[in-house]
């Protein structure tokens, strides 16, 4: 009996872990996409999201661009071939792929596995700079783009129109969203008054918000810098407010002793227990879709390094830093007005937008990836 309740127990334990563990991207992965999973594709140019018309599994089905509803009909799983080329699958049904159908005007429709799938089999490439910087294209051959027309139908073409050629990636299920705050005595005034250095007021708020989007939130207050950047690969939120300078964020201890530093990269390590995002493998972040370095002068660069450039470049959907000094209580109003706005369902540019018109003291942000996309 009591072989079979430990037994119970190990299984429960298993399948708890299945279910919380985030899918550990590759290196053989495009960066910011791990390998069978699901995603959302938002069309950049017309808001609009790709999907299987009537949700239909039969055969030649086209698929074309709406508005968003949630349902299984918008879901597609990449599925990765070879380096850089993936089968689209439609969870609409098992064995149904995204297709170009070279007998109508290669229009994009769904159909069961063929061989060769010379026609379902694609190449996804991210775009790496400027505002495009985070977003994907898709395509088939040589010039064959996956693009959004005005009326909603999706074709493959050599004719692209503004950004209709480009989309957003968003991942169907979400994880954790850490959040990474600190509170510690820094003197004292008249009779003894502590004063402190505290950046825990946007605690709860963020708790809240992240809950309500559907995220698994957590608040680490003091953490050291080996934790945090454990935590980086697995959080689909990663929410930083604390000191921080050129190309670095400080960790710090209960009693103010340092407790590490997070760089960019690794040539800037001082001791042990410093971290480099550049230490972590190609495309390790692929599961961050908003990394938030809230602390002073993060955004800006040391020594040709730079902490949002380099989180970016492992897969980092969206990165944001400051380049100036700020204060706790700015970034406490800023970010409280950034993920309110994100808990409504709107883009990472709108929050950024939202933010910035509610609390306008914290400069010019500098941040990289893909502001189209939703959190919420």
């Amino acid at each position: 009996m009591n072989k079979i309740k430990f037994a119970t127990v190990v299984l429960l334990i298993v399948i708890t872990l299945n279910l919380v563990l985030p899918v550990l991207a590759d290196s053989s992965d495009i960066a910011g996409i791990s390998n069978n999973t699901v995603y959302y594709l938002k069309n950049v140019k017309y808001g609009n999201y790709l999907y299987v018309f009537n949700g239909s599994s039969f055969l030649g089905t086209n698929v074309l661009c709406s508005t968003f509803v949630a349902n299984s009909s918008e879901k597609w799983k990449l599925i990765r071939v070879s380096s850089g080329n993936y089968k689209i699958a439609s969870l609409v049904s098992s064995d149904r792929l995204l297709t170009r159908n070279t007998s109508d005007n290669n229009n994009a429709v769904i159909d069961a596995t063929e061989s060769p799938n010379t026609y379902q089999k694609f190449a996804v490439v991210r775009m790496t700079s400027g505002i495009n910087a985070g977003l994907y294209y898709i395509k088939n051959g040589n010039y064959n783009y996956l693009i959004e027309e005005s009326n909603g139908n999706v074709k493959f073409s050599s004719s692209i129109s503004g950004q209709n050629y480009l989309w957003s990636l968003e991942k169907v299920t979400k994880g954790s969203a850490k959040h990474y705050c600190f509170k510690f005595q820094t003197g004292s005034i008249l009779f003894n008054t502590p004063i402190y250095y505290d950046t825990t007021g946007s605690a709860t708020y963020f708790t809240n918000k992240a809950l309500s989007m559907g995220y698994s939130p957590s608040v680490s207050t003091n953490s050291n810098a080996t934790d945090a950047y454990n935590s980086i690969t697995g959080s689909d939120i990663f929410f930083f407010h604390g000191h921080g300078s050129n190309a670095r964020i400080l960790f710090f201890d209960t009693s103010s002793q340092s407790s590490g530093n997070i760089f960019a990269n690794n040539s800037q390590c001082l001791s042990n227990s410093d971290k480099a995002i550049s230490n972590f493998s190609t495309n390790a972040l692929a599961n961050a879709r908003c990394i938030l370095y809230m602390g002073c002068s993060t955004g800006l660069s040391s020594n040709g390094y730079n902490l949002i450039n380099e989180s970016f470049a492992k897969g980092a959907h969206f990165v944001l830093g400051t380049t100036k000094i700020v204060g706790s209580t700015d970034v406490n109003k800023w970010c409280n007005s950034f993920f309110y706005k994100a808990s409504k369902g709107y883009s990472i540019e709108q929050c950024i937008q939202y933010a910035n018109k509610h609390c306008n003291k914290l400069g010019t942000l500098y941040y990289k990836g893909d502001i189209y996309q939703k959190l919420g």
